[in-house]
C-alpha cells in the first residue's frame, strides 16, 4: 500500500518535510565497531536518557514542521537508532544500503519492509559496500566519502544507478567512521569541516567548492560537524559545540542547541539518526504530525 509522501530530497539544506528516525529504546554498545565506542564500552548506554534526547531532537523538528516516522525498534537491533546509515534519498529513490559491518544488515531488511509497505519500492547496491553516513547530496554533486564502510565498487555501481550526477570520492583517515563525522554541507557554498582527517587533494576539492566552518579537536571528539539541517538555515547542534555555533551564527545560520551526548557514546549524532525522506523548497505550515 502507498501514501502520498513523495520521496524526493537533492540536498542536505532544503527545508526538511519528512524525515525516518527510531527511538534508541534497545540502544547498545554489544560489539564494538568504531572508536567513539571503544571510548564507552564499559559504561555503555544510558537508555533512559538516550530516549529523553532523542524525544527532544524528534520535538525540535516537529516544531519547525515536519513529519517524523519511526521505524518499529528491534530488541535485537542495538545501532537501529543510526536510521542515516542504512539508506539515502538521492531525487526520487531511497536507496538501501549495503552495509559494511555484519551487525547492521538486519537493519536494512527493517527499512525496506517499513518502506516498502508504505511507499512502493526501494533501490538495492549489488555490489560492493555503500553506508548513508559516506553519502553527502549538494544538488548534482554527490561527495562520498571512501571510509572503512564505502568501497570504491560500491560508489561505481552507485555513478551507474545515478548517471546524471558528478560523483566526488573523498578520502580519509578510516579512524573516523564515515564521511558525515568530519564533513557536512549546511548550505550551498557552506560546508562545516575537520580539516586535519582529509588527505591533501580531497580537502582541496572541499574548499574549492565551500566556504568552511572549521571544527577544533575538542568538538570534532563531539562529531561537532554532525550536525543537521532543518532548511532556511536552521540548524540542530550540540550546546558543547560552542566553536562552531558561533561560526554558524556568524554566517547566518539560526542554531537549536540539543543535548545529544547520550547517543554520541555510540559513534553518531544529529545528521546519523535522521533519515530524510523529503526535503522542500518552501516552509511548510502544518501541525506537528508523527507516524508511529
Amino acid at each position: 500500500m502507498t501514501n502520498t509522501v513523495t520521496t524526493y530530497v537533492r540536498d542536505e539544506y532544503s527545508v526538511l518535510a519528512d524525515v525516518i528516525m527510531c527511538e534508541p529504546r534497545h540502544m547498545a554498545i554489544k560489539e564494538v565497531i568504531n572508536e567513539m565506542q571503544k571510548q564507552h564500552a564499559s559504561a555503555n548506554i544510558n537508555i533512559e536518557k538516550a530516549i529523553l534526547q532523542h524525544n527532544q531532537l524528534s520535538a525540535v523538528i516537529q516544531e519547525f514542521g515536519a513529519s517524523v516516522h519511526f521505524l518499529p525498534a528491534s530488541a535485537f537491533l542495538p545501532e537501529q537508532v543510526f536510521t542515516r546509515d542504512i539508506g539515502f534519498v538521492i531525487d526520487e529513490k531511497l536507496i538501501v544500503s549495503n552495509m559494511g559491518a555484519s551487525i547492521r544488515l538486519e537493519e536494512t531488511k527493517a527499512l525496506a519492509d517499513w518502506y516498502e509497505r508504505r511507499y512502493g519500492s526501494c533501490f538495492y547496491l549489488k555490489k560492493g559496500t555503500i553506508e548513508g553516513g559516506d553519502v553527502m547530496l549538494s544538488d548534482d554533486l554527490l561527495f562520498i566519502g571512501q571510509s572503512s564502510r564505502t568501497s570504491g565498487e560500491g560508489l561505481e555501481e552507485l555513478q551507474q544507478m545515478c548517471p546524471h550526477k558528478q560523483i566526488i570520492p573523498l578520502h580519509f583517515d578510516h579512524r573516523h567512521l564515515h564521511l558525515d563525522c568530519i564533513f557536512n554541507i549546511v548550505a550551498s557554498a557552506t560546508a562545516i569541516v575537520y580539516e586535519p582527517a582529509f588527505e591533501a587533494d580531497s580537502l582541496a576539492a572541499v574548499k574549492q567548492r565551500f566556504n568552511i566552518i572549521s571544527v577544533p579537536d575538542e568538538e570534532q571528539a563531539r562529531l561537532g560537524t554532525n550536525v543537521f539541517s532543518l532548511g532556511r538555515r536552521h540548524i540542530i547542534s550540540l550546546p558543547e559545540n560552542m566553536h562552531v555555533n558561533k561560526q554558524l551564527r556568524e554566517y547566518g545560520f539560526i542554531v537549536h542547541e540539543v543535548p545529544y551526548d547520550e547517543i554520541i557514546k555510540s559513534g553518531g549524532s544529529f545528521r546519523c539518526t535522521t533519515l530524510p525522506l523529503r526535503r522542500v523548497e518552501k516552509i511548510i505550515n502544518k501541525e506537528r504530525n508523527v507516524e508511529q
